[in-house]
């Protein structure tokens, strides 16, 4: 147990854990550069413990953990910065890969314009793909060709493109319509994630300025001491009370840890927005399959013993005691439905994103396929939380291909209004003859684009709120400062 405790500590300040993070995000991150770091954050503490008149013992104290979060720090910088630079990269190769197949449509072509446009990692997938384009001997030669990316670089707009550029390869086929979806749809995303990596960017500096703000805020107590000893015959020193020096240490600790949690907590991927797809599997079954009275019928028995453990401590007097079994016995009562309730939310949040790129692969099948097949043909690469209700779905409308009944089923057990809609508007393309549906299709999309970023915007908002409010986080620690400060001023001088 020692020796592994010893190794996660020897790995968390690795030098080497570090220049790693930072050649994977196309940075450099020297051995100088990073004892440098170590070194400004000891003068940087040991300066403001000083100027906070704390003594050597609580300087150390605020030094350690300064250095303790120095390695948490640096490695969410380099994260964050390798997670922008793998979107980048993505922005990069979807749309050149798009406009260089319509130029041609060769798979192999595009690689090569793609290859010389991207650098790094996404470099190497280019030119491990061509290579095994060039010499593989396998019959999917395409897909495991393009499968070193899709691993790489886990974006489900990625497979689609592969997935459609292998089909019109291997098949023929007009193509220009749907490279014209893949691409509208690549714009918007990209302009979404583009907007909320620039407003992550300016919190995070905002985050930076409160910190030091505060600093100079919570020493306010401290610049009067200084003041009152050049300036008059007054004292109202106060730094060499114990409570002093505990509070200003805790302070100045809170506050780097509330820096290093800020920088990890928001260190967004930027590729990946659903959740795994046992997390959404589990919930899956708890929002829709789970039977609540039964669960209830189970629960009775403990539930008639809390309620007479808690009418013996009634009987006894302890009424305290009493309430909190019975607040325990409710709340096991209810949380079943809690439970359930809290899956649906994140149910709904996964249904967004899911059904988004669901309509996307169904609107390129259609230029190919009848809705019914189109629409047949997604069931493989389906979100898990879709699967049930596309299978049903999928076989009403060959039961009965003209019956309304299944355009409002589909998925109405999400009770989302607007994904609703959408569905029903596939109806009106099960007869209609081809220019009318395309007509259709871009009508479609383009109120999924806009549903998708309305969903998205206010998603972004509800994040970007969350860290604006945790921006006033140090301003609480700074009135405990100052209050305690004004405690020993009151104490010893008045």
């Amino acid at each position: 147990m020692k020796k592994i405790k010893y190794r996660n500590v020897r790995q968390y300040f690795s030098y080497r854990r570090i220049q790693q993070k930072a050649g994977e995000s196309g940075a450099v991150c020297t051995p100088q550069g990073y004892a440098g770091i170590f070194g400004a954050v000891m003068v940087i503490t040991v300066l403001t413990g000083w100027f906070y008149r704390l003594q050597p013992i609580w300087i150390f104290m605020v030094m350690a953990a300064g250095i303790l979060c120095i390695p948490a720090v640096t490695a969410a910088y380099f994260s964050g910065k390798e997670k922008k630079k793998k979107f980048h990269d993505v922005d990069v190769y979807i749309h050149q890969m798009i406009y260089s197949f319509e130029r041609q449509p060769k798979i192999l072509t595009a690689l090569e314009d793609t290859l010389k446009v991207t650098d790094h990692k996404m470099k190497n997938c280019i030119i491990a793909a061509i290579q095994e384009m060039q010499y593989g001997t396998t019959k999917d030669v395409y897909r495991m060709a393009l499968k070193n990316i899709e691993k790489e670089y886990a974006c489900s707009r990625i497979t689609t493109l592969h997935t459609f550029l292998t089909q019109v390869e291997e098949k023929g086929g007009e193509y220009k319509s749907s490279l014209e979806i893949l691409r509208c749809d690549a714009d918007h995303w990209v302009k979404r994630v583009y907007q909320f990596q620039e407003e992550i960017r300016r919190i995070k500096q905002t985050t930076a300025i409160g910190v030091v703000l505060s600093f100079l805020m919570a020493s306010v107590s401290v610049l009067v001491t200084y003041i009152c000893e050049n300036t008059s015959e007054i004292r109202l020193d106060i730094t060499h009370e114990p409570l002093y020096q505990a509070v200003s240490c805790t302070f100045l600790i809170l506050c780097m840890m509330y820096y290093t949690y800020m920088q990890i907590r928001h260190d967004c991927d930027w590729l990946v927005k659903q959740r795994s797809d046992k997390a959404a599997e589990r919930d899956y079954q708890m929002a829709f399959h789970t039977d609540l009275k039964k669960l209830h019928r189970s629960l009775i028995p403990i539930l008639v013993i809390m309620a007479g453990i808690s009418g013996i401590l009634a009987y006894y007097g302890w009424y305290l005691w009493c309430a909190v079994a019975a607040v325990c016995g409710i709340y096991l009562w209810i949380v079943p439905q809690i439970n359930r309730q809290a899956a649906l939310k994140r149910l709904r949040k996964d249904l967004y994103y899911s059904f988004a790129d669901w309509l996307r692969d169904v609107a390129l099948n259609l230029s190919e396929e009848s809705l019914a097949m189109a629409i047949e043909d997604t069931y493989d690469t389906a979100p898990v939380i879709m699967k049930e209700s596309l299978e049903q779905f999928i076989y009403a409308i060959e039961e009965n291909p003209s019956d309304v009944t299944p355009y409002y089923s589909f998925l109405n057990q999400f009770e989302v209004t607007d994904i609703s809609s959408s569905v029903r508007i596939l109806y009106s393309l099960s007869e209609n003859d081809a220019q009318s549906i395309d007509t259709t299709i871009k009508t479609l999309l383009t109120r999924n684009y806009e549903l998708m970023n309305q969903y998205e915007t206010a998603d972004n908002a509800d994040h970007i709120s969350i860290m604006r409010f945790s921006e006033y986080i140090p301003t609480f620690f700074v009135a405990v400062k100052v209050a305690a400060d004004m405690l020993l001023v009151i104490t010893n001088y008045l």
